[in-house]
């Protein structure tokens, strides 16, 4: 819904600004100019391939301390229920961590030329998940049998050592209409306890797609609790 956002903007604890995606197609002309100076990033929608500007974008806002609030069901949609989540907020949040905890460990990153960048989240959605590392989006590619590690894996007295304070963090939102379909319709928010990236990490490095697995679906749990979520419409 368009009013998601404008909410979260307006509740974000500290008056931080919020940084969003949008579909490309809105940043032609004063609308774009707009959008650009409010920080959102664009995705392409039609193209997945296009979005590594999206992912470097994302990770750029990150990197200077913002906060990327997303929409992690890859969808808009009215249901009594959450939606399964898609992958995007919890590889962009992984992602993040690794490359800055990397620069900690300069001799674990691999030369330019044999680094493989990843594969770059696609688009956005609906309803619920903000924070400095939090986005949507959708990793249709079945998981792989044998996983290939993220270049060097550091030691488990390497990973003890490192900083994690400016590694990003993921905060579930969740947003809940009375009426949705209704004009100044009662609304909801509940912000929830923060979700560490640091627990994930160590696999991470060896078992992208898994580990990326793994902290999605924590974030399905933490936002199953901040939303209401019944079997149809008439359950009481």
């Amino acid at each position: 819904m368009v009013m998601d956002p404008l909410i979260i903007g307006l509740t974000v604890p500290h008056r931080r600004q919020c940084h969003f995606w949008a579909a490309k197609e809105f940043f032609k002309g004063p609308l774009g100019a707009l959008l650009t100076a409010a920080g959102a990033v664009p995705v392409d929608r039609k193209n997945r391939d296009n979005n590594a500007l999206l992912y470097k974008g994302t990770l750029e806002t990150l990197a200077r301390g913002g906060v990327m609030a997303l929409f992690p069901e890859g969808t808009s949609y009215t249901s009594p229920h959450i939606l399964q989540l898609k992958d995007g907020a919890a590889r962009v949040a992984l992602e993040f961590a690794r490359q800055v905890l990397l620069t900690q460990l300069p001799h674990l990153q691999p030369p330019p030329e044999a680094a493989t960048p990843p594969p770059a989240p696609a688009p956005l959605g609906v309803d619920s998940a903000v924070g400095a590392g939090a986005d949507a989006g959708a990793d249709s590619a079945p998981l792989p049998k044998r996983e290939a590690p993220l270049g060097p894996v550091p030691t488990e007295e390497e990973l003890a050592s490192l900083d994690y304070f400016k590694t990003a963090c993921i905060v579930p939102v969740g947003i809940n209409y009375i009426a949705k379909q209704s004009w100044r319709s009662d609304v909801m928010i509940e912000y929830g306890p923060a979700i560490e990236i640091e627990e994930f990490l160590p696999t991470y490095f060896t078992e992208p797609r898994a580990t990326t697995k793994r902290l999605t679906e924590r974030l399905f749990a933490a936002l199953r609790q901040l939303t209401v979520n019944a079997t149809d419409w008439y359950e009481s």
